[in-house]
């Protein structure tokens, strides 16, 4: 996924992150967490995926999530990590 496309994500959503708020609008205080993808074998679905467990396991609580490109450029981690709570490592062989 672009870093265009994940900034778009985290920019334009109905909570109201800290840096947002305004005198009109008070904070949503919820977590960001990035759920790292991981790689499609087969080229039929795309490149990269997410099993849907995972994202539900973390958004269950009332968090919200983003995904991290596991071939993301280690300048582009950087600006994520800056705008995100925390990681959720899925394991296995990524």
């Amino acid at each position: 996924m672009p870093l265009k496309k994940v900034a778009k994500l985290l920019k334009k959503d109905d909570i109201v992150d800290p840096w947002e708020a305004t005198k009109d609008k008070k904070a949503d205080y919820i977590p960001v967490i990035g759920i790292l993808t991981m790689p499609v074998k087969n080229d039929k679905t795309g490149k990269e995926y997410i099993v849907e467990i995972n994202d539900n396991f973390i958004k269950w609580p009332g968090s919200k999530t983003i995904a991290i490109p596991f071939d993301i450029s280690p300048t582009d981690l950087k600006i994520i990590l800056s705008q995100i709570n925390g990681v959720y490592f899925t394991g296995g062989g990524l």
